[in-house]
């Protein structure tokens, strides 16, 4: 494809899409994208670090000891609430497909989670809000009352929840305090930010989302009394440039409008985002991954401790990368690089000259909490072979692995843990600049899936997710952490588990 017509080009000149990229991506389509090559399952005894008592005690005190004047959490919460409430939606529409006449027998084996959530409402930070609809109710059946119910919290003219921003939608409820993930993860962050009494919070969102966020900041900030420099928020978008095309299963360019159908990215267009903030230390969580307040000091406790061994090998880099600037290499310098690399960060490399040293150091760093794996489904921690041929630490997804190959089945079967996105990152070099988060990207990890548009079959591109492929080249640590710090609600139902609910 040589030439665009001119709609077209405009359309992508608007998205700050080159041709070049158009190109590319049609090429990506074409030629597929290599499954990832594991090389074994990271474990307890290689790959994941699990400290004792004594050994977290340390990193937390590393914390507390070194504390950097920045601190912010990242936090990817662009979506809204379509999926909690699905479950909702799903029984709304069988409700009103039967003409509002459901079996009730029928409505409680074919809908499980609607006869929970219902039956368990009054315990969710939303029941304030379906209260007085409940006891004005007339329904004569179950499912009729439920079904008003449903109709109330999910219809535009209403409630409206399941087009509302994820983050703002009620979690947890504490008496009469009701508090949203978005309030949740400044209360968190400030256990982590208490000694510098400052906490600074990242939100990717959709644009469109931007004035209930910023209304819903304004009332923190008069509800606690403080200042924007001491609880700070700001908000990004996905970039229109990270956006990407759709294919007909013949790799030919989908069009509705006579415009390309053009898709975001996925999170991995984030890095983008990322690599636009200025901290010392970055905090990177989901946006649904929060705990009820009196389980959050013993969060933060994790979440310092994870912190500290991050900053403890960070001036251990440092301080190499230091020594080799005023004395020069040594093989002194080398054996230290070695033993670093080998032994604290993912990285199966000998080391051998000053490149070397400089090329492997001198990168942006992550450390990961990991969790045992209990039948989640999602990401997980592995060895593989990255883009430069090094076998590295890298948090895997299952859609990039080859499942069909019995060696590398083989190798999924024996991972022990699960990423549960928890991550803290050192995004500055030793010199105290930012780096440049998009040289250390894995291009070529997106990922190609099937969707349906329309009823009609399309291929779809995500570029490498945030903490795959656009951190592939990063030193990376797996460290062990309790299941309790991972609690992702997918549905509304999850909000009734014990770490969602108040006191």
């Amino acid at each position: 494809m040589k030439t665009l017509d001119s709609k077209i080009k405009k359309q992508l000149d608007g998205h700050g899409i080159s041709f070049a990229q158009f190109e590319q991506q049609l090429k990506t389509f074409q030629d597929g994208i290599p499954a990832v090559e594991l090389q074994k399952a990271a474990t307890p005894e290689d790959g994941i670090s699990v400290f004792n008592d004594t050994e977290q005690e340390r990193f937390l005190n590393y914390f507390e000891e070194n504390l950097p004047e920045k601190i912010l959490k990242f936090i990817p919460a662009s979506g809204a609430a379509t999926r909690m409430f699905k479950d909702l939606q799903s029984f709304v529409n069988d409700f009103e497909q039967t003409d509002r006449n459901i079996d009730e027998s029928e409505y409680e084996k074919k809908h499980p989670k609607v006869k929970l959530f219902f039956d368990e409402l009054e315990h969710l930070a939303i029941y304030k809000d379906v209260k007085h609809h409940i006891e004005r109710s007339e329904a004569k059946t179950e499912a009729q009352k439920y079904y008003e119910l449903a109709k109330v919290l999910l219809d535009e003219n209403s409630l409206n929840y399941a087009d509302f921003p994820k983050g703002l939608v009620p979690f947890h409820r504490y008496g009469g305090e009701v508090r949203t993930a978005f309030e949740e993860h400044f209360q968190e962050g400030g256990l982590y930010a208490a000694a510098i009494n400052k906490l600074h919070c990242h939100f990717t969102i959709a644009k469109d989302h931007l004035p209930k966020f910023q209304q819903a900041y304004d009332v923190l900030l008069k509800k606690y009394g403080q200042k924007p420099d001491q609880l700070k928020a700001d908000f990004s978008f996905q970039k229109k440039s990270t956006d990407t095309l759709a294919v007909d299963l013949n790799n030919n360019p989908v069009y509705q409008s006579d415009e390309l159908l053009l898709r975001p990215g996925g999170h991995g267009a984030l890095i983008e985002n990322l690599n636009t903030v200025e901290a010392d230390l970055v905090y990177i969580k989901n946006i649904d991954n929060v705990i009820v307040r009196h389980k959050m000091p013993a969060m933060a406790e994790y979440k310092k401790m994870l912190a500290g061994l991050m900053l403890n090998v960070q001036n251990e880099i440092f301080s190499i990368l230091k020594a080799l600037d005023k004395d020069g290499f040594t093989e002194e310098l080398l054996k230290k690089s070695n033993e670093l690399v080998q032994d604290e960060i993912g990285l199966k490399k000998e080391l051998k000259t000053e490149a070397d040293v400089r090329d492997y150091l001198n990168r942006p760093i992550r450390v990961c909490g990991m969790v045992k794996n209990e039948g989640d489904p999602g990401g997980g921690p592995f060895w593989i072979k990255d883009g430069h041929g090094d076998i590295s630490l890298q948090i895997v997804e299952s859609a990039q692995i080859n499942s069909e190959d019995a060696h590398q089945k083989e190798i999924i079967s024996e991972a022990t843990h699960f990423n549960p996105v928890d991550l803290v990152c050192g995004l500055k070099n030793y010199q105290g600049e930012k780096f440049d988060l998009m040289k250390f990207v894995n291009d070529k990890r997106g990922f190609i899936t099937e969707k349906s548009k329309n009823g009609q079959k399309i291929k779809v591109l995500e570029l490498p997710g945030l903490w795959n492929g656009a951190m592939e080249y990063w030193n990376t640590i797996f460290v062990e952490v309790p299941y309790f710090t991972f609690n992702p609600v997918k549905s509304i139902v999850e909000l009734l588990k014990e770490n969602h609910r108040g006191v």
